[in-house]
C-alpha cells in the first residue's frame, strides 16, 4: 500500500512540475546515520531473527530545479550496517557477524516550501533499484551461513530542510524511510541451501551540501 501512495505521489508531483519553465541544474552529496531494521531469513536449522548496529549511509544526487517549487533528480545511495547479533529460537548465537549492504539508484521527485526563503522545508520521494547485499552471515563456528545478494524494487520517502549558505551553495538535512521488495537469496550449502526472501528496509537521517549552477 506505501508502494502505491509513494508512487502516486512522485507521478503527482513530476506532472505538476511538467510545464514549469526550468530554472536551474544542481547536485549534491550526503551522508549519515543509517538505522537498518530487524529482520529474519530461514536456514536449514530454522529462522534466524538477526538485528543490526546503528550504520552509515552517503551518496550523490543530481537534477532539475523547475520554477514551480518542482524538483526532479536522480540518486546513488551506500547503505551499510553490521549484525549486532543472530538468534535462533530466541537464543542468542555467540560469535554472530555479518553485515548489510545495499547501493540504490533512485529517482527522486521532491517539493520546495517557501522557495523565496533561506529556509526551505522539502518532502518527496522516490523509485528505482536496490542491490541488497547479505555479506558473510553467520557465527564463528559456522561462518558464511548467508553470503549472498540480489537487486529488485525499492522506494522511499523523504523529509528535510535547506539553508541557503549563498546563491549557489545550500546545506540540507533530511529523514528518509526506504525500503527494498524483498531480495531472494539462498543459504551456503553448509547450511541446508534453502532459498528464501529476507526483508530490507531502513530509516535514515544524513546531511549533505548542494551546489547549483
Amino acid at each position: 500500500m506505501f508502494r502505491k501512495v509513494m508512487i502516486w505521489t512522485i507521478t503527482t508531483i513530476a506532472i505538476g512540475g511538467a510545464t514549469a519553465s526550468a530554472q536551474e541544474w544542481y547536485a549534491g552529496a550526503f551522508a549519515g546515520w543509517n538505522n537498518t531494521s530487524d529482520t529474519e531469513f530461514e536456514t536449514a536449522l530454522g529462522t534466524i531473527d538477526t538485528t543490526f548496529n546503528k550504520g552509515a549511509i552517503w551518496g550523490l544526487s543530481g537534477g532539475y530545479r523547475l520554477g514551480n517549487g518542482v524538483r526532479l533528480e536522480g540518486e546513488v545511495s551506500w547503505r551499510d550496517a553490521d549484525v549486532d547479533n543472530h538468534k535462533l529460537g530466541g537464543a542468542i548465537l555467540d560469535g554472530s557477524k555479518g553485515a548489510a549492504k545495499s547501493r540504490s539508484f533512485m529517482a527522486n521527485a521532491l517539493y520546495d516550501f517557501n522557495r523565496d526563503g533561506k529556509v526551505q522545508p522539502y518532502i518527496g520521494g522516490g523509485i528505482g533499484w536496490s542491490k541488497i547485499d547479505y555479506d558473510s552471515f553467520g557465527v564463528d563456528a559456522v561462518p558464511d551461513v548467508l553470503n549472498d545478494d540480489d537487486g529488485v524494487f525499492a522506494y522511499q520517502g523523504i523529509a528535510g530542510l535547506s539553508i541557503g549558505l549563498s546563491e549557489r551553495f545550500d546545506i540540507f538535512g533530511e529523514y528518509r524511510y526506504f525500503k527494498a521488495q524483498d531480495p531472494s537469496v539462498t543459504t551456503s550449502e553448509a547450511s541446508g541451501a534453502v532459498k528464501t526472501d529476507i526483508g530490507y528496509q531502513s530509516q535514515d537521517f544524513v546531511l549533505g551540501l548542494r551546489l547549483s549552477f
